[in-house]
């Protein structure tokens, strides 16, 4: 594969494969060519990988093979998620702090569960080190939604305040509240419901809070969901929140998320997820996260034949990831058009009037930036 360019698709998809089998150490582990090992750092910073890729490497004592450049990339990686890692514990142990003392419970969701010590996901030293290698960027807490509003106001006493424009904040406001202070590393968003109205059913927020079982992470007590409603959610996360089902791309990183969770559960929840899944209607999107990890980390959930349907889907996201960018641009396009965020971009401007607006927004600075940075700081992108 050495004389096709680094973008050709076929390049590409190796160097995915390949970082899915450094991730979850499937043996055997395959030679790689010193145009692999570039490949897979470039594919690492796409998918925001780089620390966790980085650990690997060191694992399989393939760092010093690679080159100066591609060094230099992993260990500022390295340090930024090492720093940025401790930054978020304290951000997470202080709020978490607060709202225990005004006797508010609450559940620690997505990546940052992981980082809580709780005997329902006993994760192994080394995949504790792959959480610690594993870039945070928000937040995300759970509180019941009698308690909402006075959560709100306690974190509004530590100097956080609720965020206009964001999609969590405006089109669902019954759903979650973004919240930012001065100097902490990223945003809290405090929900009060998961899967925005779609899911509802699936993750009714008093059973789970009621499901949930103690854990610590550092000097402060928490919540996590149990076993089957974390699964659950994850999935919901990984294929939903940024319309990555709907646009076949891929969640490398989520999947990643997961596969680190179902090491430490074990698939004896996966019944009972699909039952949930399957009742709800949602059929196609657990089947799709299933074909996924399938394909990328080895791990097989039930079904000896993945239905027709999720082996298409997954084609589709290969190819859409093969493309590099293509599905992004599409998706991050048609979220910028949408009626729900011309509303709250334009305020009450007639939609044909806010899509023109809106349209010379884009083509007035370089469109190659211009969709990232459209949606990334209205909290939409990847």
């Amino acid at each position: 594969m050495d004389e096709l360019g680094r973008n050709h698709p076929l390049r590409r998809l190796r160097a995915l494969r390949l970082m899915s089998r450094l991730l979850t150490e499937q043996a055997p582990l395959p030679s790689f060519s010193d145009t692999d090992l570039a490949d897979v750092v470039v594919i690492a910073a796409e998918e925001r990988l780089s620390a966790t890729v980085a650990l690997a490497l060191d694992r399989h004592a393939l760092l010093d093979r690679i080159s100066d450049s591609s060094a230099h990339q992993l260990r500022w990686a390295r340090r930024h998620v090492a720093l940025s890692q401790l930054r978020f514990e304290h951000q997470l142990t202080d709020a978490l702090k607060r709202l225990e003392a005004a006797t508010i419970p609450t559940a620690v969701l997505k990546g940052g569960a992981l980082l809580v010590d709780a005997p329902s996901q006993p994760l192994s030293l080394d995949d504790r080190q792959m959480v610690a290698a594993r870039e945070m960027s928000d937040i995300d807490l759970l509180v019941a939604p009698t308690d909402h509003l006075r959560a709100q106001e306690i974190l509004a006493e530590a100097g956080y305040h609720s965020v206009t424009g964001s999609p969590v904040a405006e089109l669902e406001p019954d759903h979650a509240t973004t919240m930012v202070a001065a100097k902490l590393p990223g945003p809290l968003d405090l929900h009060r419901a998961l899967g925005m109205a779609a899911g509802a059913e699936l993750m009714p927020v008093e059973e789970l809070m009621s499901r949930a079982t103690p854990a610590r992470i550092g000097s402060a007590s928490c919540l996590v969901l149990a076993p089957g409603d974390a699964l659950v959610h994850t999935i919901w996360h990984a294929q939903m929140q940024n319309a990555n089902y709907r646009y076949r791309i891929l969640p490398t990183r989520q999947l990643h998320s997961c596969a680190l969770f179902l090491r430490a559960v074990g698939s004896e929840r996966w019944p009972e997820v699909r039952e949930r899944y399957d009742r709800a209607g949602f059929s196609d999107i657990l089947d799709a996260q299933a074909e996924q990890l399938r394909y990328l980390f080895g791990i097989e959930l039930g079904r000896a034949n993945s239905p027709r349907r999720a082996r298409r889907h997954l084609r589709s996201c290969l190819a859409s990831f093969a493309l590099a960018g293509v599905a992004d641009a599409r998706r991050n396009l048609a979220f910028a058009f949408a009626p729900d965020y011309l509303r709250i971009r334009y305020g009450n401007v007639p939609l044909p009037a806010a899509r023109v607006r809106h349209l010379g927004t884009l083509l007035t600075r370089p469109l190659a930036d211009s969709v990232d940075k459209t949606f990334r700081t209205n909290g939409i992108g990847r």
